[in-house]
Formats: structure tokens, sequence, C-alpha cells
């Protein structure tokens, strides 16, 4: 009779272990449930279409400031460029060739002889 007793008791241990955790177990999916039904109410409402948002102000400064650097060195290159280069050819096709000849001086040519013969 004790060890039917002592059966009988651990039987009901263990059925009380698994009803809680079967409760729990409830518990946690009722949660769950209520859970998922309350955010698909609010998070599945469409609102509008996606608008691409705007570059920000410091990368259009970053920007301009790149293709000034850039456009100023080429005009200061082409500034420096037609100052040694163009402007004195200018100058040079301005003067006449005949300007020119009349007032270089030319040396006499002197030939040496051949005094060995």
């Amino acid at each position: 009779q004790y060890e039917q007793q002592v059966a009988r008791k651990t039987f009901l241990a263990q059925q009380r272990d698994i009803a809680f955790d079967s409760l729990q177990i409830l518990r946690r999916k009722l949660d769950e449930q209520r859970i998922a039904q309350g955010t698909s109410q609010s998070e599945v409402q469409l609102i509008g279409s996606a608008v691409e948002p705007p570059r920000s102000l410091l990368s259009r400064l970053i920007l301009s400031m790149l293709v000034a650097v850039v456009v100023g060195g080429f005009v200061g290159v082409m500034l420096v460029l037609g100052q040694e280069f163009l402007l004195p050819a200018l100058a040079n096709l301005q003067t006449a060739p005949t300007d020119r000849r009349r007032t270089e001086q030319r040396e006499p040519v002197v030939v040496p002889q051949d005094t060995t013969a």
C-alpha cells in the first residue's frame, strides 16, 4: 500500500509538471498571437511611396569646391602657357621680316686661304 501511494505521488507530480509546462507554452503562444495581431494592424498600413532622401549640403559643397579647383587649375595652366609661348610668338609674327634684316648687322665672313700650296 505504501508503494502504491509513492507511485501515485510520483505520477501526480509528473502530471502536475506536464500541466505547468503546457500552461507556460500556451501563455507564450497567446502573447505571441496578441503581439502579431497588434503589429499586423499598425505596421502593414501603406502611407505613401518612398522618396529618395536629398543629398546633404556638405556633399554638394565638396563637389562644387572640387570642380572649382579643377577648372581654376586648368585656366591657370592655360594663362601661363599663353604668357610663355603664345605672346612671344605673336610678337615675332607682328614684326615684318624685312624690318629684322635691316636692324641686324652682319659680320663679314672671313674665308681662310690655303697657304700650304
